[in-house]
């Protein structure tokens, strides 16, 4: 998935609106589940909302309309989230009416139908794994994850501080840790200081740790401005009230989202760009060898399975040789499992015999002397073919047994 096609976030609510407005059309509905590859129903999507002053692709409608119809559903089960569907009157209009589709009517010709995460493992390098699954946190706005989110890009940004400039990191560890902060905040049971204060001394922590010579009074002042407006949530029940309800969704809404994951996206894209998937050879330079690296890398695939399901997801997406060329390597292993015992031994015997003959050939054109001492090679040339007839039977007795 290029990047281009996965920043369909930046929908803003109007936008949003215009593409609910084209997907609850009777006969979008019908061709969505009517087709089973529905790529061309994305695409009259975005063509119509074109028409409509949104340019937007395929790929990032179906992104959108596949992450709408989540939190629809999440607001479904659960009424009383903190983070209800701010769209969900829209859609409950005509998807109330509408059975859920099966997954396999979501999909399209160019997109991966998902792999279970045992046989992810296998394909994919873990740093890269983690990052995917860090990003669909942030993607769907799972808030009381975002700690996790967090001390992950801390503890990269540790190890690498180029990686992002002060700004940019001050404003991605302290925005995700200050959503997570007023998600707290927003339920009696969890608004408490003892609760909260950890959270606002990592905070505190990021911009020590990141400061740079010069002090960025803009930046220690946000910290300080959003300190003093969680000591009166924390204190004053009706202000945290009216915050939530009239506040909340203008200055920690869409485009604070939006700015979110701009920043974790960039930082990804960074971070996979410095450390690139290194090729076979690579990989074969850095592996030591030791007694226990193949007991432990071969720890993965000790059950087939997700290896074949990895095998099999490539060969339905066409990612897999049907005719693999030749190598150019010759027939030595075939001619040397070809090799008989019992071949050799009569190919000894032959020439022994062969042997035995010309010496009785020879023996003919020689005087008494030479036919006598002859003779006597002879008897020695008739007792190793003994010997050697005796060693074929053994041998034969050996193979029948």
């Amino acid at each position: 998935m290029s990047l281009a096609d996965d920043v369909g976030w930046t929908w803003s609510a109007d936008e949003t609106k215009a593409l609910i407005s084209v997907w609850s059309d009777e006969q979008i509905l019908l061709k969505m589940e009517q087709t089973y590859r529905n790529k061309h129903v994305y695409s009259e999507i975005s063509e119509r909302l074109k028409d409509l002053g949104v340019k937007r692709t395929w790929k990032q409608c179906q992104n959108k309309i596949k992450a709408l119809k989540w939190r629809y559903r999440e607001t479904l089960r659960n009424p009383s989230s903190s983070r209800p569907c701010p769209f969900f009157s829209e859609l409950h209009e005509f998807l109330a009416a509408m059975p859920d589709m099966p997954e396999s009517k979501e999909t399209d010709e160019e997109e991966d139908n998902g792999l279970p995460l045992s046989s992810l493992r296998l394909l994919v390098p873990p740093l890269r794994l983690v990052s995917a699954a860090l990003w669909q946190v942030v993607q769907r706005r799972d808030t009381m994850d975002y700690g996790l989110v967090e001390e992950f890009v801390t503890t990269v940004l540790e190890m690498i501080p180029d990686l992002m400039s002060y700004r940019e990191k001050v404003q991605l560890i302290m925005g995700l840790r200050a959503q997570l902060v007023l998600e707290l905040c927003r339920s009696d049971s969890s608004a408490d200081p003892e609760t909260i204060q950890p959270h606002l001394s990592r905070m505190r922590t990021c911009i020590i740790t990141h400061r740079e010579k010069e002090i960025d009074t803009e930046v220690e002042a946000s910290e300080s401005n959003f300190l003093e407006l969680v000591q009166t949530l924390l204190d004053d029940p009706i202000e945290r009230e009216h915050f939530f309800q009239d506040v909340f969704p203008e200055e920690f809404g869409p485009r604070y989202d939006a700015a979110l994951q701009t920043l974790m996206w960039e930082f990804l894209i960074r971070l996979e760009k410095l450390l690139p998937m290194p090729t076979f050879q690579q990989t074969v330079s850095w592996l030591r060898p030791a007694p226990s690296v193949l007991k432990e890398c071969a720890h993965s695939v000790t059950q087939p399975q997700p290896l074949k399901t990895l095998l099999q997801h490539s060969r339905c997406h066409g990612h897999l040789f049907t005719n693999a060329p030749s190598s150019g390597a010759d027939d030595r292993i075939l001619s040397s499992l070809s090799h008989s015992l019992s071949e050799r031994i009569e190919m000894d015997i032959d020439e022994a015999r062969s042997h035995s003959q010309s010496l009785s050939t020879c023996a003919s054109r020689k005087d008494g002397d030479t036919l006598i001492a002859q003779g006597r090679d002879c008897r020695w040339r008739r007792h190793v073919l003994d010997i050697i007839d005796d060693s074929r039977r053994r041998r034969m007795d050996l193979l029948d047994t």
